[in-house]
């Protein structure tokens, strides 16, 4: 009995004794273990950085072997600089031109050019010329004023029958005492119509003449027409 105690109590110091030198010795063990690991880690990370490096050097040789292949390349000129475009202004709208007024003749009536008589209601083949050219007994171009004197009886004619028959110009009854008047072809003329321009100058003059009317105009052409019209308006 007392060699089992003996032997338990023996058994039990051994173990208490041991345990701690098992302890410590697993506890430097895993020191030394983390590091080698870390020192491990330390090398592989310097071979890493190593082979990156070389990578890089290795890379940047190729690329100025590059360069030196390749031909001299012109050097670019800058871009020129453009100047600056200005604002573009409104256009204006274009100005629009006055009538033309008729050019005024000269005061001198030997200076003054004819009348134009080349509208189509002149050439109307119902004036006929008359051959015989007997001087005027007016002055062309007189201002109608000169027959506004004491005695003459001058009106105008609103009858627009007259405005068609002869375009371009204003017609003036024109009536004398029995007594004056002008004579036409041993005829006294004491009733007519006076014709003015728009510059109030006289270039024709018309009356009735054994039953015709007669036209005679300032380039001292003379024209007949027997249309019933002014026999009837004379009337």
């Amino acid at each position: 009995m007392k060699k089992w105690v003996t032997s338990l109590l023996i058994a039990l110091f051994a173990s208490v004794t041991i345990l701690p030198t098992v302890s410590a010795a697993s506890f430097w063990n895993n020191v030394d273990r983390q590091e080698q690991q870390k020192q491990e880690n330390e090398r592989l990370r310097r071979e890493q950085q190593e082979r990156e490096r070389q990578e890089k050097e290795r890379k940047e040789r190729e690329r100025q072997e590059q360069i030196k292949k390749r031909p001299p390349q012109k050097p670019q000129k800058p871009p020129q600089q453009q100047p600056p475009k200005l604002p573009q202004q409104p256009q204006r709208p274009p100005q629009q031109q006055p009538p033309k007024q008729p050019q005024r003749p000269p005061k001198h009536p030997q200076q003054r050019p004819q009348h134009s008589w080349n509208h189509p209601s002149y050439r109307n083949p119902q004036w006929r010329q008359d051959v015989r050219r007997d001087a005027p007994p007016f002055q062309w171009y007189e201002k109608r004023s000169r027959y506004s004197a004491p005695g003459y009886r001058m009106e105008p004619i609103y009858d627009r029958s007259w405005n068609d028959r002869f375009p371009g110009l204003r017609a003036y009854r024109w009536q004398d005492r029995p007594d004056r008047g002008f004579w036409y072809r041993g005829h006294r003329i004491t009733d007519a119509v006076m014709f003015y321009d728009a510059f109030d100058d006289l270039v024709s003059v018309g009356f009735m003449y054994n039953g015709v009317f007669m036209f005679v105009r300032d380039d001292n052409n003379a024209f007949e027409n027997r249309d019933s019209f002014f026999l009837t308006w004379w009337h």
